[in-house]
């Protein structure tokens, strides 16, 4: 066996107990926690939302359902990892029935992109099956 050499990093976040210790690099591992810090207290899940909230108005506006529906994917997706089912549910059920004013289903992006429509239908059950308190949804819905 060998002695027990305590680890040159003690202390807590922004403070170095010894940090004679940790030869030249106390500065930098205090700034590394104070990154570390920082990061941690972003919420990513609220500024990927934000992004694409104008990313989808500015493909309304422009009339770009293809890129709008896109969006409201990802974001029903964001809300679905954060666990906010009721969110992403009424966002794939938009997804899944949406058409612009006047536009049949054989026009847009429902006509090109049929697995959106699969897609959305299948996440609708996950999230579905979440509220319900189930672990797993139905193998059907596992593969996208």
């Amino acid at each position: 066996g060998g002695d027990l050499v305590a680890a040159p990093f003690v202390g807590q976040r922004e403070v170095l107990e010894r940090p004679e210790e940790c030869g030249g690099e106390a500065a930098l591992e205090v700034d590394l926690r104070k990154a570390h810090m920082q990061l941690v207290e972003v919420d990513h899940t609220q500024q990927a939302l934000q992004l694409l909230t104008r990313a989808q108005a500015a493909y309304k506006e422009r009339k770009y359902h293809a890129g709008a529906a896109v969006c409201a994917a990802r974001m029903a997706e964001e809300y679905l990892e954060e666990g906010n089912l009721l969110a992403a549910s009424k966002l794939y059920e938009r997804l899944r029935r949406e058409r612009s004013e006047g536009e049949e289903l054989s026009a847009g992006p429902w006509a090109r992109w049929p697995l959106l429509r699969i897609h959305a239908l299948e996440r609708s059950v996950v999230c579905a099956c979440r509220a319900l308190g189930l672990k797993e949804g139905p193998a059907v819905c596992e593969r996208s």
